[in-house]
């Protein structure tokens, strides 16, 4: 990344075409999307005119943790967490706009008070499918918080002498909402990416990511540059006290993430560990658990198919919490024969790998255990083929 401007440069206004032709290259992701879904998750950012009322098309994308240590309470009451996250190709899309300095924004954001009158605001946000209730679009959005959060931080860091636009957002929701897929997190992460990249890239990466840890949770893991880092602080999903980038990852066996659309309460998942007095939880230290994982990255970089080191110490008592959560797991093991099932943070999500080469693509096995699942359950089952990805790579 290039070194922060002067204070006294103008934000520069990044027109389509002016980034020529590596542009694809700096907002691609690394790996390509599973044939059958490429069109509806793509792996590259593009910045087009034929955009229409927006610039940038990013992907924002899913993570998971590969593993999760809860290492005891501390003195604050709150529970010490570490977790490996590895960022994935499927997710959410961003799409972002500056908003004329003469242009009226009658956003989609509005004051608690005043819910019915559209006001002028700096970020314009709107998402879509349309059933999405339980998603904000007020001021307490990540993205929202994000984009303000951008514009405040250039103005207290250049003392108002850049020109920060105001900002128009979409998201196109794809990751289920409270998933343990890292979907908020990953959507604040990129809009302050896309909206760094908008302005010229006044900021720099460690900036971003120094900034993106006010947002709370895993924010700041998306801006490691890595797409793999291994963050620990109190409760880790709740807020990430320390980020550190780490060698990327790669998997090339089929990878499977597994969405079970029930509901689980954390403080619930934390009691049942007490109520057991710990005794399900690994022995294995989260630098141990990395050590054994990046061991096998060479030449053919494949993950070790050995359950111990992908564990989760919040997966049992989840499992007890959810009869639909055991059914999913316990066919993805016994049915399946997947070698590495494990949960991703509190849930509800698997991911699973190391399945024995059946004759079945990805995609069709995708489409008949979830059918299946879903069937047993009663419950929706969603179920993805990915890969590994590093987000943004420039």
């Amino acid at each position: 990344f290039q070194a922060r401007r002067s204070a006294r440069q103008p934000c520069k206004m990044v027109r389509a075409g002016q980034l020529g032709t590596n542009a694809g290259t700096f907002l691609a992701l690394l790996g390509s999307s599973p044939s059958g879904w490429r069109r509806s998750v793509s792996t590259h950012a593009a910045i087009s005119e034929s955009a229409g009322t927006f610039e940038i098309d990013l992907l924002s994308p899913a993570r998971i943790s590969l593993f999760l240590r809860v290492m005891g309470r501390r003195d604050d009451g709150f529970h010490e967490c570490a977790s490996l996250f590895q960022a994935i190709n499927m997710g959410d899309r961003l799409r972002l706009a500056r908003i004329p300095a003469d242009s009226f924004a009658a956003a989609g954001v509005v004051r608690p008070s005043r819910k019915l009158e559209p006001i002028k605001q700096h970020v314009e946000f709107s998402t879509s499918p349309s059933d999405l209730s339980s998603l904000p679009t007020d001021q307490t959005n990540l993205v929202v918080r994000a984009l303000t959060l951008y514009r405040n931080k250039l103005a207290e860091r250049d003392g108002g002498s850049l020109a920060v636009p105001r900002f128009r957002a979409h998201l196109v929701k794809q990751i289920p909402i409270d998933s343990g897929l890292g979907g908020g997190a990953s959507n604040a992460a990129t809009a302050l990416f896309g909206a760094n990249e908008l302005c010229g890239r006044p900021a720099s990466r460690m900036e971003l990511a120094k900034w993106a840890s006010e947002l709370g949770s895993d924010v700041a893991s998306f801006l490691s540059g890595a797409g793999t880092s291994l963050c620990t602080g109190r409760a880790i999903f709740l807020r990430t006290d320390r980020v550190q980038s780490v060698s990327s990852l790669a998997h090339s066996g089929g990878f499977f993430i597994i969405s079970v659309k029930v509901s689980l309460s954390t403080p619930a998942l934390f009691r049942g560990l007490e109520a057991t007095n710990y005794s399900s939880i690994s022995s294995l230290s989260p630098h141990e658990l990395l050590a054994a994982i990046s061991a096998s990255q060479g030449q053919c970089p494949q993950l070790p198919e050995d359950a111990a080191f992908f564990v989760n110490d919040l997966e049992a008592p989840a499992l007890q919490c959810s009869p639909e959560l055991s059914t999913v797991h316990t066919r993805l093991l016994k049915d399946e024969c997947f070698r590495v099932v494990a949960m991703s943070g509190a849930g509800p999500s698997f991911f699973a790998f190391g399945r024995p080469d059946g004759g079945e693509t990805q995609e069709a096995f995708a489409v008949r255990f979830a059918r299946e699942c879903t069937e047993a359950t009663g419950v929706q089952i969603n179920v993805w083929p990915v890969q590994f990805a590093i987000p943004w790579r420039v």
